[in-house]
């Protein structure tokens, strides 16, 4: 039969059969439904017995599997005119079992095609965090890597039903059952989260730290205790904490601690009095604005006509604050004054937002340079007599933030830290560009004796030392062969060193003509700066845990969420 209108599940169909013996076409027409299709049917038995025993004989062997009934339909060809779909002789509606099944089934092969690729690298890197939504707490923990491309690569590991308090003990235990999953506890170093009390107590506790001093062999340590990994159960890597939370905690924490405890001096009383009775003003009517734009359908239509799209602060967004109060700016003729100093003094902090939350071709090196950017534009600010009075305020409030919050990266303390000092002078588009003048020389030392120690501890050799080696070498055994073998190798990596700073190409793939230099590069970059991965895995569990669908189960939607993000990402 072929369908001639459908409207709302009603149908009229021209028989083909009619058509064929010669009956005009307004003769031939069958009016019915899809379901139930009885019109159709009796057509068929009455004008044409035929076809209706084929279409019984159909019904009975099922399409070959009597175990699972298909949904059977008459045959239909749709005509442009036509307002409904097609169904053809294999259209089917399989049951939640089998649905369930096949979710099953293709999730196990996602986590083998995972395990697989993850035990390939030596150096991973995961972000965590819990999130709440439809009255269940979930944890989800991301992993990222480096290829032997050295490019970035990232995948979803878990979305777990996180039940019960979020302790520090539950919270270790979870991470560490997430980690055992895909046998990665010993290439994971490190695990990056906000500065949650829960995160960071589990780290401390049960987190391993890694002291490297020259000349001396990695210790492990829990707890500030050293550790024997056959003596305990439960351990976690190395810790790093969001810094994209923790400039965002300078922004709005540090700040109001600072204007509430600020001591007032008769020189400047008058000012910083004014600034606060303004400041608490101004963002009372933006608060005013935000909330009836939320509120109201006549308003939210009516700021439509302004070229702006983030009309709203988002407490969980870290910096929608400033792009709220910029989006306000394009109204600069009703805007008190104290938004345009706000604007100016966030300006150097929200950069460092955008820039530490990125994902894909960002490596851990960028930390330092990018807090050193931020505190040398908030002095600018601060020092500028031609900026705002307001906005000097706000800026030294938050350069001593940063100052507080960030003082190793600032003070170049390659002790506490290392990890960021060291990846950024691993990263060709960054190496000393961001140390200042006076500073260089010592930390090119450093640099090329932490190299140097590095090399000795993982046992690589340059190129070119392996290629010296000669037959002679095994007659002369003894600390004097020993010594030529490794002040040689000291030799060629430092040499290696001076070749990659005065190399002026400054990308990633570069590094390929520096074996040593390489792996110390994807030692100390796998990691990533921020834990944003992890918010954006719940965003995109959002969209799959709907009003609609609140009723999943707790592993179904882990599953779907996983098989949704990882397959684009791992081509499967």
């Amino acid at each position: 039969m072929e369908i001639s209108s459908g409207d709302k599940g009603a149908v009229e169909a021209s028989c083909n059969q009619c058509i064929i013996k010669g009956k005009s076409s307004k003769d031939s027409i069958v009016r019915g439904f899809y379901q139930p299709n009885s019109n159709f049917v009796s057509h068929l038995k009455k004008w044409h017995s035929s076809e209706y025993d084929k279409y019984e004989e159909y019904k009975k062997t099922n399409g070959g599997n009597p175990k699972c009934p298909r949904q059977t339909t008459l045959h239909f060809t749709v005509t442009k005119e036509a307002a409904c779909k097609s169904k053809t002789e294999q259209a089917s509606i399989f049951c939640t079992k089998t649905l369930r099944s096949r979710i099953n089934a293709e999730f196990s092969h996602l986590q083998t095609i995972l395990k697989t690729e993850l035990n390939r690298h030596k150096w991973l890197c995961c972000t965590a965090d819990v999130w709440s939504s439809r009255h269940r707490s979930f944890m989800g923990v991301t992993v990222h890597w480096i290829d032997s491309h050295l490019e970035r690569k990232s995948a979803i590991l878990a979305m777990k039903r996180f039940q019960g308090s979020h302790t520090s003990e539950r919270v270790t235990e979870w991470l560490v059952n997430i980690l055992k999953t895909y046998s990665i506890q010993d290439s994971v170093s490190s695990i990056v989260t906000d500065n949650g009390s829960n995160f960071v107590k589990a780290f401390k506790d049960y987190g391993l730290e890694e002291i490297m001093r020259p000349g001396e062999e990695e210790v492990e340590l829990v707890g500030g205790i050293e550790f024997d990994p056959e003596a305990a159960d439960l351990r976690l890597p190395s810790h790093i904490r969001c810094a994209s939370h923790t400039i965002s905690l300078v922004a709005t924490t540090d700040l109001k601690r600072g204007l509430e405890g600020e001591k007032v001096d008769s020189t400047n009383r008058r000012n910083k009095i004014d600034f606060k009775s303004t400041m608490n003003s101004t963002f009372g009517k933006c608060s005013a604005i935000w909330n009836k734009v939320g509120r109201s359908v006549q308003v939210a239509e009516a700021i439509k006509q302004f070229p702006v799209d983030a009309w709203f602060k988002v407490a969980t967004r870290w910096n929608s604050t400033y792009d709220a109060v910029d989006c306000l700016l394009t109204l600069k003729d009703f805007i008190d004054k104290i938004c345009e100093a706000a604007e100016t003094a966030l300006k150097p902090v929200a950069w460092a937002l955008d820039k530490l939350q990125s994902e894909k071709d960002f490596y851990f090196g960028y930390v330092a340079p990018v807090i050193t950017k931020c505190y040398a534009d908030l002095e600018k600010t601060v020092n500028e007599k031609t900026k705002p009075g307001f906005a000097s305020i706000i800026a030294s409030h938050l350069k001593n933030g940063i100052s507080k919050r960030f003082g190793t990266i600032l003070s170049l303390d390659t002790v506490n830290a290392q990890r960021e000092v060291l990846s950024a002078l691993l990263l060709p588009c960054v190496k000393f560009r961001w140390v200042p003048e006076k500073s260089r020389e010592g930390l090119k030392t450093y640099f090329i004796q932490q190299v140097k120690d590095y090399a000795n501890r993982h046992h690589l050799l340059t190129t070119e030392t392996c290629s010296e080696r000669s037959s002679w070498d095994d007659c002369f055994e003894g600390d004097n062969a020993n010594m030529e073998a490794n002040s040689s190798s000291a030799s060629s990596i430092e040499l290696e060193c001076i070749k990659y700073l005065q190399d002026s190409s400054t990308k990633v793939a570069s590094l390929e003509a520096y074996p040593v230099l390489k792996a110390m590069f994807m030692r100390y970059n796998s990691a990533l700066p921020s834990s944003a991965p992890a918010e954006r895995l719940f965003s995109y569990g959002g969209l799959i845990l709907r009003p609609n669908r609140c009723r999943l189960s707790d592993d179904i939607f882990e599953k779907l969420l996983l098989l949704k993000l990882d397959s684009k990402k791992l081509k499967f």
